[in-house]
Protein backbone atom coordinates (compact mmCIF):
# COMPACT_ATOMS: atom_id res chain seq x y z
CA UNK A 1 0.00 0.00 0.00
CA UNK A 2 2.86 2.58 1.15
CA UNK A 3 4.50 1.94 -2.35
CA UNK A 4 1.63 2.65 -4.36
CA UNK A 5 1.12 6.10 -2.57
CA UNK A 6 4.82 6.63 -2.95
CA UNK A 7 4.55 5.68 -7.01
CA UNK A 8 2.13 8.70 -7.19
CA UNK A 9 4.91 11.14 -5.55
CA UNK A 10 3.03 11.23 -2.08
CA UNK A 11 5.09 11.06 1.05
CA UNK A 12 4.71 7.81 3.18
CA UNK A 13 6.49 6.88 7.00
CA UNK A 14 7.25 3.62 8.15
CA UNK A 15 6.63 2.72 11.70
CA UNK A 16 8.10 -0.61 12.88
CA UNK A 17 7.84 -2.64 15.89
CA UNK A 18 10.63 -1.80 18.20
CA UNK A 19 10.58 -5.41 19.38
CA UNK A 20 10.60 -6.68 16.03
CA UNK A 21 12.21 -4.15 12.96
CA UNK A 22 10.71 -6.77 10.29
CA UNK A 23 7.36 -5.96 11.35
CA UNK A 24 5.48 -3.04 9.79
CA UNK A 25 3.08 -1.90 12.43
CA UNK A 26 1.57 1.50 10.19
CA UNK A 27 2.17 3.45 7.49
CA UNK A 28 1.38 7.54 7.44
CA UNK A 29 0.29 9.44 4.28
CA UNK A 30 0.94 12.57 4.43
CA UNK A 31 -1.55 13.86 1.78
CA UNK A 32 -4.50 13.26 2.79
CA UNK A 33 -3.11 12.53 6.35
CA UNK A 34 -4.22 9.15 6.96
CA UNK A 35 -2.43 6.21 9.22
CA UNK A 36 -2.74 3.05 8.64
CA UNK A 37 -1.77 0.71 11.92
CA UNK A 38 -2.12 -2.79 12.90
CA UNK A 39 -4.77 -2.70 15.61
CA UNK A 40 -4.20 -6.16 16.77
CA UNK A 41 -3.10 -6.76 20.27
CA UNK A 42 -0.65 -5.86 21.72
CA UNK A 43 -1.05 -2.58 19.12
CA UNK A 44 -4.01 -0.49 20.92
CA UNK A 45 -5.10 2.76 19.03
CA UNK A 46 -8.03 5.08 20.02
CA UNK A 47 -9.28 7.88 18.35
CA UNK A 48 -9.13 11.07 19.96
CA UNK A 49 -11.69 12.46 18.93
CA UNK A 50 -14.03 9.95 17.65
CA UNK A 51 -16.60 10.58 14.39
CA UNK A 52 -15.02 14.33 14.62
CA UNK A 53 -11.24 14.15 12.94
CA UNK A 54 -10.34 10.55 13.73
CA UNK A 55 -11.74 7.10 12.31
CA UNK A 56 -11.15 3.41 13.06
CA UNK A 57 -11.98 1.55 10.08
CA UNK A 58 -11.79 -2.67 10.93
CA UNK A 59 -10.55 -3.79 6.97
CA UNK A 60 -11.59 -7.16 8.30
CA UNK A 61 -15.02 -6.38 8.37
CA UNK A 62 -14.93 -6.21 4.84
CA UNK A 63 -12.58 -9.33 3.86
CA UNK A 64 -13.73 -11.28 1.30
CA UNK A 65 -12.22 -14.75 0.83
CA UNK A 66 -14.44 -15.62 -2.16
CA UNK A 67 -13.46 -12.33 -3.87
CA UNK A 68 -9.81 -13.36 -2.83
CA UNK A 69 -10.75 -17.05 -4.29
CA UNK A 70 -12.30 -15.61 -7.69
CA UNK A 71 -8.90 -13.55 -8.25
CA UNK A 72 -6.87 -16.68 -7.64
CA UNK A 73 -5.72 -16.93 -11.47
CA UNK A 74 -4.83 -13.32 -11.83
CA UNK A 75 -3.03 -13.46 -8.33
CA UNK A 76 -0.88 -16.87 -9.66
CA UNK A 77 0.41 -14.88 -12.26
CA UNK A 78 1.92 -12.15 -10.53
CA UNK A 79 5.88 -12.19 -9.75
CA UNK A 80 6.29 -14.53 -6.53
CA UNK A 81 3.75 -15.48 -6.20
CA UNK A 82 2.83 -19.61 -7.77
CA UNK A 83 -0.24 -21.80 -7.37
CA UNK A 84 1.73 -23.26 -3.52
CA UNK A 85 1.64 -19.91 -2.52
CA UNK A 86 -1.57 -18.91 -3.18
CA UNK A 87 -3.31 -22.01 -1.93
CA UNK A 88 -0.92 -21.87 1.34
CA UNK A 89 -2.19 -17.95 1.93
CA UNK A 90 -5.75 -18.75 1.22
CA UNK A 91 -5.70 -21.70 3.60
CA UNK A 92 -3.85 -19.69 6.21
CA UNK A 93 -6.71 -17.27 6.19
CA UNK A 94 -9.30 -20.38 6.34
CA UNK A 95 -7.71 -21.52 9.26
CA UNK A 96 -7.34 -17.51 11.07
CA UNK A 97 -11.21 -17.56 10.57
CA UNK A 98 -11.44 -20.18 13.79
CA UNK A 99 -9.81 -18.64 16.90
CA UNK A 100 -9.73 -21.01 19.97
CA UNK A 101 -10.82 -19.52 23.52
CA UNK A 102 -7.07 -19.02 24.80
CA UNK A 103 -5.76 -17.71 21.47
CA UNK A 104 -8.91 -14.88 21.65
CA UNK A 105 -8.43 -14.72 25.13
CA UNK A 106 -4.60 -13.63 24.70
CA UNK A 107 -5.65 -11.46 21.76
CA UNK A 108 -7.62 -9.25 23.93
CA UNK A 109 -4.58 -7.61 25.20
CA UNK A 110 -4.97 -7.76 29.08
CA UNK A 111 -1.81 -7.23 31.12
CA UNK A 112 -0.17 -10.32 32.56
CA UNK A 113 -2.41 -12.53 30.36
CA UNK A 114 -0.36 -13.93 27.57
CA UNK A 115 -0.78 -17.05 25.65
CA UNK A 116 0.51 -19.11 28.83
CA UNK A 117 -1.95 -17.75 31.28
CA UNK A 118 -4.47 -17.91 28.86
CA UNK A 119 -4.33 -21.41 28.73
CA UNK A 120 -5.23 -21.90 32.77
Amino acid sequence: MANIFEEKGINVSRYYCSSDPTSLDAIKIDNPNIIFADGTSPHIIDPSFPGCFDNIINLGEYFNTNILKSHKEEWQSKEGFGEKSVNNILTAIKQSEVCSLDRFIAALGIPLIGSVASKQ
